[in-house]
């Protein structure tokens, strides 16, 4: 327990006959000296801060002045104090009346974790990235006054859960009070973990080995739908890609024992070719194996035979294995369970509105069951790079794409039921060229965009019917149970 004032647990266990709602409720004794604040904590489900998110719990104590808070995680920030991601507490209702059942709830985390930036920056330095703020904790303050309380707790309640994919639940110690009974649990959220009374929680970046699976036509990372942000890696640093918003990288090779540290430390994946010389069920933080796809008959059977061998070598949960497919989509999709192929929209003479098209139509012959990914280049291809320079008889002419050519292919993509995008890259993203620079600047603001319509994309799917009055303007659709989503 995270407290400043002295405190002895007297009793801690399921109180039967006593509830809010049910038959039980968890009851814990304190008696504490003098002091401020004693949070008791329960670790849930990570859920991502926004507008809607809003936690509430029924409590009913001796005392009133009981308040309720939440910890909230910086993924990407973390304290060089402790080499774990940065948190902070916001506070919401305190209860107002002793004897009674009484519900608590925090409200407005959004608002009040941007209201304590400008402090954690003054904390951690200008650095300090508030982005994809998640809650993994629900706390309640049962200090009100020096002397004995007793709290009873009931029916911990959420809404407006967005999980967190890639955020590994919350690892707890619980206090080591002699005698106190630890075995009692508090009524959580559908489908959340809750713990018992916790202290010195800290997070876990990362399982030892993921757990990524297909259901049906979309890729789960620990249970929860994902739509993974892929970018080929060229040895840049793994904190500068994961800045940019990227969520998994792409090598020709299985990583190395120190990469999959590194991805781990980040909260990373890879999309891989499985190790030649080690089983690919040692291999942590794989989010699909690549296998190559080569042209002909004795191709084709060769990749079907590769990946029948490899889910056998793979443990008893097979990560998903991907095909990139020039042709005969049908048939590689039915040997994996994620299909992409190229056709590239930027740096051709093909149009958008053609490659939107294209992107649809191409899904048809694919099985329905797989899941589809784009191929997208952030880059000219090195022979059209090698042909400017001879034309310009210089050895390096600096090209790019512009930025909103990339985002509208990226969004063009996921309007038409792609569920990942691999951004094709062939030199670092950490390069100093205003080229280099603009290159990141664009494919930062896309992560963000994408990472804000992350349900649809993950859950929703394609609908027709709209229609703009500009002929140049292109929209499209995507609809969950609750919601349509129009891109344009």
């Amino acid at each position: 327990m995270d407290a400043d004032a002295p405190v002895s647990r007297l009793e801690h266990k399921r109180l039967a006959g006593d509830s809010h709602l049910g038959a039980s409720s968890e009851l814990i004794a304190l008696r504490y000296g003098q002091g401020s604040y004693a949070y008791y904590g329960h670790a849930v489900t990570p859920a991502r801060v926004i507008p809607d998110l809003q936690y509430s719990a029924w409590v009913k104590s001796n005392m009133a002045g009981l308040q309720i808070a939440a910890r909230i995680v910086f993924p990407r920030s973390r304290d060089p104090r402790t080499g774990q991601p940065v948190t902070s507490r916001v506070l919401g209702d305190r209860s107002d009346q002793p004897d009674t059942w009484v519900q608590i709830g925090i409200r407005g985390i959004d608002q009040k974790v941007q209201q304590q930036v400008s402090a954690l920056r003054s904390e951690h330095g200008p650095q300090f990235d508030p982005r994809e703020a998640y809650v993994d904790m629900i706390m309640l303050n049962l200090y009100s006054a020096p002397g004995l309380v007793r709290v009873q707790i009931d029916d911990l309640e959420g809404s407006g859960l967005l999980n967190v994919a890639s955020a590994a639940p919350t690892t707890t110690q619980r206090a080591s009070t002699p005698g106190a009974n630890t075995q009692g649990r508090l009524r959580g959220m559908r489908g959340a973990p809750v713990t018992s009374g916790t202290t010195g929680a800290n997070v876990q970046l990362a399982p030892p080995r993921s757990q990524s699976a297909s259901n049906g036509q979309v890729i789960e990372l620990n249970d929860h739908p994902a739509v993974p942000r892929i970018i080929d890696y060229n040895g840049e640093p793994l904190s500068l890609l994961r800045g940019l918003g990227f969520t998994a990288i792409r090598t020709s090779q299985a990583p190395s024992p120190q990469l999959q540290q590194e991805l781990l430390r980040y909260n990373m994946w890879s999309v891989s070719s499985p190790p030649q010389s080690r089983s690919p069920a040692d291999q942590s933080a794989v989010l699909a194996w690549e296998l190559p796809v080569t042209e002909g008959e004795d191709g084709f059977s060769d990749f079907a035979i590769r990946a029948s061998d490899l889910r056998l070598l793979d443990g008893e949960k097979p990560r998903p294995v991907l095909a990139i497919a020039p042709n005969r989509v049908h048939d590689f999709s039915q040997h994996s369970e994620i299909i992409a192929t190229r056709r590239p929209p930027l740096g051709t003479s093909q149009s958008l509105s053609d490659y939107a098209q294209w992107t649809q139509s191409w899904g048809l012959f694919a099985s329905p069951s797989v899941t589809r990914w784009a191929m997208i280049p952030t880059q000219f291809s090195p022979a059209t790079q090698s042909q400017v320079s001879y034309l310009a008889q210089e050895s390096n002419v600096p090209m790019g794409f512009q930025g909103y050519q990339l985002e509208k292919a990226a969004f063009l993509s996921v309007a038409n039921g792609v569920r990942g995008i691999v951004f094709e890259s062939h030199s670092p993203l950490n390069g100093e060229h205003p080229v280099d620079q603009a290159r990141r600047n664009s494919l930062d603001i896309i992560n963000r965009r994408m990472e804000l319509i992350y349900p649809w994309v993950a859950q929703g799917s394609p609908r027709e019917g709209a229609v703009s009055s500009d002929p140049r303007i292109h929209v499209s659709m995507l609809a969950t149970e609750t919601a349509i989503l129009l891109i344009a």
